[in-house]
């Protein structure tokens, strides 16, 4: 999620559906990258990995993370159908 949605404020991530919206291209760089660097790991891993990474650049994601989880399982998913992420034999 971009630096640009910080509360002012409080110094701290506004975080609702529209800031995932809004940084949607950034998670499925961190997606692609994860995949690319990492093939050999199981798709649960590699979607802690992304979660474990938003969390310690973040902070407190919890009132997102279902969301951040469900976008993520839907972008590997199309990912997949699709042939961007390839099945390693």
């Amino acid at each position: 999620l971009p630096m640009g949605y910080r509360n002012k404020s409080k110094g701290r991530v506004k975080m609702n559906i529209f800031t995932i919206i809004r940084a949607l291209p950034e998670l499925i760089g961190i997606i692609k990258s994860v995949e690319n660097e990492f093939p050999a790991g199981t798709g649960a891993q590699k979607i802690e990995m992304v979660i474990d990474i938003l969390k310690t650049v973040f902070g407190d994601i919890q009132k997102i993370e279902v969301q951040l989880r469900a976008i993520i399982s839907i972008v590997v998913k199309y990912f997949n159908a699709v042939g961007v992420f390839k099945k390693r034999e």
